[in-house]
């Protein structure tokens, strides 16, 4: 039996537990998980269903919320209702831990951005003022000087280059022939 092959309006039809695991295995929010767990508790009434009860609730524990809440301290549950209560106690505070994360990962990934982009818009500022040091100083460049200098990828490459052109009478002396 592929349950994951089955329509969730399939599954909600059925009032068994078969198809609340079922369910609660493709439950895909803390809102469906808790109306999956309302139906099982309610299906699950009775000392009679006492030891099944504490059995979905271990499945719980160990296969849906650890697949799907990686790195959060699940703590032990004994009962069914026992994991209704923490989820509906514990999903507001992991939701906003999960969104702060998310927010700090952003935020993160955007100044590494930021950086990188500042890094190339310098590099192609330093790019600019060397050429146009280069032409005040020795006319027009040919375009094998200009590639060469687009080429470069360091700010300490083009500072040094920057010197050089200062002490040097052309631009062959500056770049030789060969490079």
């Amino acid at each position: 039996l592929d349950e994951m092959r089955m329509a969730g309006s399939e599954l909600e039809s059925l009032r068994n537990v078969a198809a609340g695991v079922f369910r609660l295995e493709k439950s895909q929010g803390p809102d469906a998980l808790q109306e999956v767990m309302t139906a099982l508790l309610e299906w699950l009434q009775g000392p009679e269903h006492a030891e099944l009860r504490r059995s979905i609730a271990s499945f719980i524990r160990y296969n849906v919320l650890r697949a799907r809440m990686p790195g959060i301290e699940i703590p032990e549950l004994a009962e069914l209702e026992e994991v209704q209560s923490m989820l509906a106690d514990r999903m507001i505070e992991w939701t906003q831990e999960w969104k702060q994360e998310g927010l700090e990962e952003g935020l993160q990934k955007g100044i590494e951005k930021g950086i990188e982009k500042g890094r190339q818009e310098g590099l192609q500022e330093a790019r600019g003022v060397l050429l146009r040091d280069l032409e005040r100083r020795f006319g027009p460049l040919p375009e094998k000087i200009r590639r060469r200098v687009d080429a470069i990828a360091s700010i300490a490459e083009l500072t040094e280059l920057s010197i050089r052109a200062g002490a040097v009478s052309s631009l062959d002396a500056l770049i030789p022939a060969g490079s």
